[in-house]
């Protein structure tokens, strides 16, 4: 089952009958609710075209936000909602009729040490490293991107420490409006978050395998969104590798100059394939397809102990994501 961090939704305005007139900011954004703590909850009417823009986190479900949204929790998600007094809703017709703009899919995983140098892992392991950057998140992590213009070809997908966010400034309100957050906490020590987010209709279709993007259609689809934007971020490449010149080979180890060569400018570059490639840039015409020279480089690089170990991580990944 996919489970979400966070949906946003349009709907009929009609289905929502009222909204709590201290939360409705009416001098500069009629009709609208716009939250970001203790979670997020935005909610947009536009009476004249009968439409209604709904967008919430999984943390609407307060104690029970471990479980996500889900096929399971979405009712649950809009009774807190009315609970807590933001609005009057009808669930039944908004669960029947409704289409998802975006969404961020969202897992859980244990079982897995990350290193220090998961930055680095992250990136020997780039199915393209031109195309896909590294980048910090939320000091707790890292996310992954490519830098494509055409928005449905964008693909992002972060993992980070879940406990280590959870304990940050911004979720301490959060934790006070829970009645057992000490068990919120205990639930995450350990655990590493993935996630990635479509911001599009095509991208929903795409990945989750829905025509319409209707709202129970995506909560219900039997897709893995995580496991496909993780294949096309990462490869997990078995050849055999040839030697590394830094690993006790001599000089007249290799099978050939271009991989004695290869494994100097590796060496030369501290094993930074990133590096590699500004290299290459500045050598080579702007013309010229470095993909295949990238390849001779991972080769060597992978023949290393610590990066076949590096390989075993991206590869425990993959095995939490696809089971």
């Amino acid at each position: 089952m996919i489970k979400f961090d966070r949906i946003k939704l349009l709907t009929k305005a009609n289905y929502v009958s009222w909204m709590c007139p201290k939360l409705v900011n009416s001098a500069t954004r009629p009709n609208t609710i716009n939250q970001k703590h203790p979670f997020n909850l935005f909610m947009h009417l536009r009476p004249d075209r009968n439409e209604a823009i709904i967008e919430f986190s999984a943390k609407i479900l307060l104690d029970e936000y471990v479980n996500l949204i889900s096929a399971d929790t979405i009712r649950q998600c809009f009774e807190n909602i009315i609970e807590l007094g933001y609005c009057s809703m009808d669930i039944d017709n908004i669960l029947i009729d409704s289409k998802i703009l975006s969404c961020d899919v969202t897992l859980d995983i244990e079982g897995i040490s990350l290193p220090e140098n998961f930055r680095q892992i992250l990136i020997s392991n780039l199915n393209n490293v031109s195309t896909f950057t590294v980048q910090k998140y939320l000091n707790c992590g890292y996310s992954v991107s490519n830098m494509l213009k055409t928005k449905h070809l964008k693909v992002r997908l972060s993992i980070y420490n879940k406990l280590k966010e959870m304990q940050t400034a911004p979720n301490r309100g959060f934790l006070k409006m829970c009645s057992r957050p000490e068990n919120l906490l205990e639930y995450f020590k350990g655990k590493f978050r993935i996630e990635t987010n479509f911001r599009n209709f095509k991208q929903i279709n795409e990945f989750c395998g829905t025509k319409d993007n209707r709202l129970m259609d995506v909560l219900n689809s039997n897709r893995n969104p995580l496991l496909s934007i993780f294949d096309k971020i990462f490869t997990l490449d078995k050849e055999n590798s040839p030697h590394s010149v830094n690993e006790n080979h001599t000089l007249f180890d290799f099978d050939s100059i271009n991989q004695l060569r290869d494994a100097l400018l590796l060496k030369e570059c501290g094993n930074d394939i990133k590096l590699v490639v500004e290299v290459l840039n500045s050598y080579y015409s702007p013309k010229t397809n470095k993909r295949k020279y990238i390849k001779d480089y991972k080769k060597i690089l992978n023949a290393l102990p610590k990066n076949t170990q590096s390989r075993m991580i991206i590869g425990c990944i993959r095995d939490k994501l696809s089971a």
